[in-house]
């Protein structure tokens, strides 16, 4: 009897078992990185100091690791704005414009707040923002990019980031007139794989060789 009050008395001095410890931030980037294609439902709500209502916006998004990204608005005007690399090809019913990302910093801001998380590049995050990660013990993640260009700086003051594991939820940019613009993520399908025809319909054929 003395032998099993004595084990009795080490179990309940010894110390919990710890939780599941919550992420770090090269463990949520390494996530991501190993997360492969995505495709997701978004909404978006522009909020701009001109306007009393939020403009709105809903559509799809599509991401082919490593330099391919596309949205593809439905409502309430169908769009298309496809990134390929260094380049950002904008479509609607007037008409397609081509813009090189390294001659438009908006294109720039658009392409990197979003593009060098789903693709889990923390050197590349490192590189050109300042980046402030908080977690929980449920998978949960926020990052706060403050680019490090001063010239970015000039469109973008900050862009947040939110997501549990490897699915990005939400993204709220924070621009340098006071205007605002949420992003949320939903039906977030990780590990896509595109066939070369999905992939032509939904990122648009490369511009020709000049």
């Amino acid at each position: 009897m003395r032998c099993i009050l004595v084990l009795l008395s080490a179990l309940l001095a010894a110390p919990a078992a710890p939780a599941d410890s919550a992420p770090d931030l090269e463990a949520v980037m390494a996530a991501l990185a190993g997360a492969g294609g995505v495709r997701a439902r978004y909404e978006e709500r522009k909020h701009l100091s001109l306007l009393t209502r939020p403009l709105e916006e809903e559509g799809r998004l599509y991401f082919a690791p490593p330099d391919r990204l596309a949205r593809h608005a439905e409502r309430p005007v169908p769009g298309r704005v496809m990134v390929r690399g260094d380049e950002v090809v904008i479509a609607d019913a007037t008409g397609e414009e081509r813009v090189s990302i390294a001659d438009s910093e908006i294109a720039r801001a658009f392409v990197e707040g979003l593009a060098v998380v789903l693709r889990g590049d923390l050197e590349a995050l490192r590189a050109r923002y300042e980046v402030a990660f908080s977690s929980t013990q449920e998978n949960g993640w926020k990052l706060r990019l403050v680019p490090r260009s001063r010239l970015l700086r000039r469109f973008v003051e900050a862009i947040a980031v939110s997501g549990r594991g490897a699915r990005v939820q939400r993204m709220e940019r924070f621009e340098a007139g006071g205007d605002r613009t949420v992003s949320e993520f939903h039906d977030v399908e990780v590990g896509v794989r595109f066939a070369p025809e999905e992939e032509r319909a939904l990122f648009g054929a490369p511009a020709p060789a000049p």
